[in-house]
């Protein structure tokens, strides 16, 4: 036992520790490759641009500024 813990429970945390790592990374690398596939990465970035400038468009033209008139 270190500091009251039982050695499982280091083992335990450690090999969790590696576990997540691993499934995180592959994560990463999965989303990385679908990004770059095809320009699927590109088409979002664009689309949601295109959104968001819409969205900007449609809120800076529904708010009468006074001095506009």
């Amino acid at each position: 036992m270190r500091n009251g813990l039982p050695l499982a429970y280091g083992v335990y945390r450690v090999l969790w520790t590696i576990l997540h790592i691993g499934l995180v990374a592959a994560g990463l690398v999965a989303a990385v490759l679908w990004f770059l596939h095809d320009g699927q990465g590109m088409q979002i970035v664009t689309s949601s641009w295109q959104t968001l400038t819409d969205a900007q468009r449609t809120v800076a033209s529904s708010i009468p500024f006074p001095w506009g008139r």
